[in-house]
């Protein structure tokens, strides 16, 4: 599903982690214990990827996003102030291990990238999985890793980045791929040297 609002994003806005937890909170109380259990998993252990989510950009951000979020459920200061700061000291004391997948899911989107085409082959399910568990990042599953990179190349060009859409998915025609990723670059025979790597 596309999602615009991750465009452009600026990586140190934490909007679409809060709006991610904000569903999960309604009915409930927004204390200290409720919004830790946000952080974990139903056997109370801590769910390592929103955990790392939550503290990759140090203390001081984690708070303003839990902060954040207590505002957003209807607490009033001082008691927002106080809950987030609660929250995070408690996540900070809990022993976490965070995986391969998760530590590239988290910096991918620290870093503010808003869409990854991947082909979700064996070695790449459990970094395709996070990557989508990650609220904040688009997980857009191509049909083939060649097929992926092309989608993220149309995707990445400033001037036209849908361009790589017009591409006629049914034929899976190479050079119509080429040229939706690259631009018209010309005849059959330079795509082929430009395929090949030859100029």
């Amino acid at each position: 599903m596309d999602r615009p609002e991750l465009k452009n994003r600026d990586p140190a806005n934490t909007e679409p982690l809060v709006s991610d937890h904000q569903s999960r909170l309604r009915g409930r109380p927004a204390d200290t214990s409720t919004l830790v259990g946000l952080f974990c998993d139903a056997d109370g252990q801590v769910d390592a990827l929103h955990w790392a989510q939550l503290l990759s950009g140090g203390r001081a951000r984690a708070e303003r996003t839990i902060h954040g979020l207590c505002l957003e459920h209807g607490a009033e200061e001082p008691l927002a102030e106080r809950v987030s700061r609660a929250v995070v000291e408690s996540l900070l004391g809990r022993e976490v291990q965070v995986s391969g997948a998760e530590a590239i899911a988290v910096t991918l989107a620290d870093a503010g990238v808003h869409s990854v085409f991947a082909y979700a082959g064996t070695s790449e399910l459990a970094v395709c999985d996070v990557i989508a568990r990650t609220a904040v990042v688009r997980l857009v599953h191509g049909s083939g890793a060649k097929e992926s990179a092309f989608f993220a190349a149309g995707e990445s060009r400033p001037a036209d980045p849908a361009r790589i859409h017009a591409w006629d998915a049914g034929r899976r025609h190479q050079d119509q791929v080429l040229r939706a990723a690259f631009g018209n670059i010309g005849s059959g025979e330079d795509l082929k040297s430009k395929r090949n790597g030859r100029r």
